[in-house]
């Protein structure tokens, strides 16, 4: 037993270093730019001109620690400097890494794009290195009178670049590894000593996930009611759907030679391929539309957060009309998908000789599926019902936009559409972390429900 929990606790942790990867790499890769997000809603910050502007947002951007590498090892080109890729100008930067990567003379192509922004008309500018190849924009930029005289220096510089082109252009083939001690990843997940942004916190590794980069808050004290609510409801549909599921195929199983019985399948692989959303719709046409039933509400719960857990669910359960359709939304496709597979594995489990021999003595059909059958098909049940809790956290990012829940579906969008890393990272991280643990209790349940299973494993590992 020991060896059963020691091989199942080094594959969580492998699963979880995986999760605690992957969380950071997804919140890191979302488009746009958090540091212009915070600025163009910070009224304290906004100045009048442009080289102000600029100041405010390096600023705000190193303050968030944008401009550091993302992880311990970086892969990068032999002509592109990793600091060049985190510079916060974003026109500054495209121009700056274009010329080192055509040149592989990266102090040179600094030196040209900061003379290049001194230049006043840089519509000229743009449209030629930004519309063409490097090569054609120097070629013509050194054909234009104009910006030509504007500086000699420059003129002989973009030359000196073309000449390094021919040099260097073979080094753009040959990756380079470079290891950085200070990086994202290790303010998020070790935290930040000092605490000089006022952003890091102690580190995941300290149970701190940080301070929203919007709010303010910390990302633990947002996630801790949505989470609870989303963890909730997932739980009630398929501790309902699972017995739900069960007593359905076994009715099935028992009926099979009835009409009915041979006609429910297409009509539940009808249903079963209904979007969620579309089912959402429905129900809340027909359920809550006031030209028709008009039995349930449409609006969310609203729940109390300030006022302590115990008061916050007792206003959930107090409101539990608000979570009929959303509830029925969300599990209505896993009570059809359990009892298939139910139904199917009965019917497999029925052709076994032991069921022709309880038949043989007497036992009556009804028993013989409910009781026997039903005990041996279990374990496999269990497996596919706890593997369709993570399916279930994941629609639930429908649901809450849907019915305007106040759960983790809500969060994790508007943490998307803010740019708010830490956030999106906590979500991800916490969503991952109770799949895990799903996948754990798999294996103890099928392993109570299941003697065989117990025994083999007594066996395997002593």
């Amino acid at each position: 037993m020991k060896a059963i929990l020691i091989k199942r606790l080094m594959q969580s942790m492998v699963a979880l270093l995986l999760l605690v990867l992957f969380s950071f790499l997804v919140s890191r890769v979302l488009p746009g730019d958090p540091a212009k997000y915070i600025l163009s809603f910070n009224n304290s910050q906004v100045v009048s001109t442009p080289e102000g502007r600029a100041r405010s947002y390096e600023r705000q951007y190193r303050k968030m620690g944008l401009h550091q590498p993302y992880f311990y090892v970086s892969m990068e080109s032999r002509l592109l400097p990793d600091s060049f890729i985190h510079l916060p100008d974003n026109d500054f930067k495209f121009l700056l890494c274009s010329l080192s990567y055509y040149s592989g003379n990266p102090r040179l192509s600094l030196h040209v794009t900061k003379s290049l922004f001194t230049i006043k008309d840089k519509t000229v500018l743009y449209s030629k290195f930004q519309s063409s190849e490097v090569s054609n924009a120097i070629d013509e930029f050194l054909l234009n009178d104009q910006l030509r005289d504007h500086t000699k220096t420059l003129a002989s510089d973009l030359t000196l670049l073309k000449l390094n082109h021919n040099k260097n252009y073979w080094k753009r083939w040959i990756p380079q590894f470079h290891w950085n001690p200070t990086n994202q990843f290790h303010f998020w997940f070790f935290g930040e000593s000092n605490n000089s942004s006022g952003l890091a916190g102690k580190g995941i590794v300290n149970g701190d996930f940080g301070i929203s980069w919007i709010r303010g808050d910390h990302v633990l004290t947002m996630l801790k009611y949505p989470f609870l609510l989303t963890l909730l409801l997932s739980a009630f549909i398929l501790l309902v759907t699972f017995p739900v599921a069960l007593l359905l195929g076994g009715w099935l199983s028992l009926n099979h030679g009835r009409w009915y019985a041979r006609f429910q399948k297409p009509l539940q692989i009808f249903i079963y391929s209904i979007p969620t959303f579309w089912m959402g719709t429905a129900l809340l046409w027909i359920f809550a539309n006031p030209r028709m039933l008009d039995w349930l509400p449409t609006a969310a719960p609203v729940l109390k957060t300030s006022a302590g857990g115990l008061n916050w669910m007792y206003s959930l359960i107090s409101q539990g009309e608000y979570l009929i359709i959303p509830l029925v939304a969300l599990g209505y496709s896993t009570v059809i998908y359990l009892s298939q597979l139910v139904l199917e594995l009965l019917r497999e489990e029925l052709q076994k000789p032991y069921v022709m021999t309880l038949r043989a003595i007497g036992c009556s059909e009804r028993r013989i599926i409910f009781y026997h059958a039903m005990k041996s098909i279990l374990a496999p049940v269990i497996v596919s019902g706890m593997s369709v809790f993570p399916l279930l956290l994941g629609g639930s990012v429908i649901i809450d936009f849907l019915f305007s829940m106040p759960g983790l579906g809500t969060l994790l969008l508007q943490a998307c559409d803010q740019k708010d890393f830490p956030v999106v990272s906590g979500v991800l991280f916490f969503s991952g972390l109770v799949t895990i643990l799903s996948f754990a209790l798999t294996d103890f349940l099928t392993a109570y429900v299941n003697p065989l299973i117990r025994y083999s494993n007594k066996n395997k590992y002593g």
